[in-house]
């Protein structure tokens, strides 16, 4: 897990009453639990010197992982003037507000898969560059992936199944297959990105019978039975698997997976350490 800084606009007196809001891509257990476990992070860590330090539920924006509905909510937050920070958790609010630009108020964002996923810069100072943004990336490899599973199984022909909300949210200058043409340079195999949507009646059709192996990216936009479909429709055509998100993935069919520890506290305590850097008003 990384994280990455710039400098910030406000100035904050402890005395102020500073009011946190939070845009999540949408109702999905482990970002509830991420934004329930900041909150207690930063009570613990910045309760006593910041006693006005709070989180209104009202702030708090649970979307529905579509990207219009995303940037609207990130819309509303910014222009808010009753949010004087603002905390993005999940993939698309990630790449969205990686590429909005300037912000008008300090910003930390979480789900950041890969920097140059997103394209996003990285100064000699170790900034983003971006004025009033911080990220944390997630601690997942695409490269270690593949080459782990290629070890394993040595394949010729891949499919990559992403979201397709996450697909549609990155920015039409950018592009998965960029993205991923850089990933696999130098490995010997071919591959397609198939998405994956959320009205798909069936995944029979979606998983090719030519495929020799397919990776799975993220998808906390579908059920655990939806998931668990994708992995029952792989392993019936004898096609193995191997997933991005961790050992819970492999618990809904995936053949296998790399799984970081304590994923949710790591990233709930460095969001509550890059707050009480943004409430010093350093440039960081």
């Amino acid at each position: 897990m990384h994280f990455h800084f710039t400098s910030f606009t406000q100035d904050f007196d402890k005395d102020d009453k500073i009011r946190i809001g939070l845009v999540l891509d949408g109702k999905h257990q482990s970002f509830m639990e991420i934004a329930d476990e900041i909150q207690l992070e930063c009570d613990a860590l910045l309760g006593t010197k910041y006693k006005e330090l709070v989180f209104p539920e009202n702030k708090k924006i649970v979307s529905d992982f579509t990207v219009a509905n995303i940037e609207q909510a990130i819309t509303k937050s910014l222009q808010d003037p009753e949010v004087d920070i603002l905390i993005g958790i999940g993939t698309v609010t990630a790449i969205a507000l990686a590429d909005w630009g300037e912000l008008p108020k300090p910003t930390i964002v979480i789900g950041i898969i890969h920097p140059q996923f997103q394209e996003i810069p990285l100064t000699e100072k170790q900034t983003s560059g971006v004025f009033n943004f911080t990220y944390i990336t997630l601690p997942f490899s695409p490269r270690r992936d593949l080459e782990l599973f290629q070890s394993i199984l040595p394949f010729k022909n891949l499919g990559i199944l992403f979201s397709e909300n996450i697909l549609r949210s990155i920015p039409k200058d950018k592009s998965a297959r960029h993205y991923f043409d850089n990933t696999i340079e130098n490995m010997d195999f071919d591959y397609r990105i198939i998405p994956v949507s959320m009205d798909s009646l069936s995944f029979e059709n979606l998983i090719p019978d030519d495929l020799d192996a397919i990776y799975t990216g993220l998808f906390f936009d579908f059920s655990r039975d939806r998931i668990k479909n994708i992995y029952q429709i792989a392993n019936k055509k004898g096609i193995p698997s191997f997933a991005l998100g961790g050992v819970d993935y492999v618990e809904m069919g995936a053949m296998a997976s790399v799984s970081a520890e304590n994923v949710q506290q790591r990233v709930s305590r460095r969001t509550a350490l890059n707050m009480e850097k943004i409430l010093k008003f350093r440039y960081l």
